[in-house]
């Protein structure tokens, strides 16, 4: 995808009534942390991708537990966090 639609899709649509989500991925972080990416669960599974726009790295995480990957994201953006 070319740079134009690639930040179109990482960026907030607050005129869809949205500020926080794009096409598809929830946008988040700060200034030189942008972090956009997408996140389900239902009973029994859940998962998370975080693509780390400033830092070049991609976190994803899948879990066969209903609550299982927001402790692992949260401990993954904090060692992120350290590198930096």
């Amino acid at each position: 995808m070319s740079k134009q639609y690639t930040e179109l899709v990482y960026s907030a649509k607050p005129d869809l009534l949205s500020r926080p989500y794009g096409y598809g991925f929830v946008i988040g972080g700060k200034a030189n942390n942008r972090i956009v990416g997408h996140r389900g669960s239902f009973e029994g599974v859940s998962a998370n991708l975080d693509i780390y726009l400033d830092q070049s790295y991609v976190s994803i995480v899948m879990s066969n537990y209903g609550g299982g990957s927001p402790p692992i994201e949260n401990k993954i953006r904090e060692l992120i966090a350290l590198i930096d």
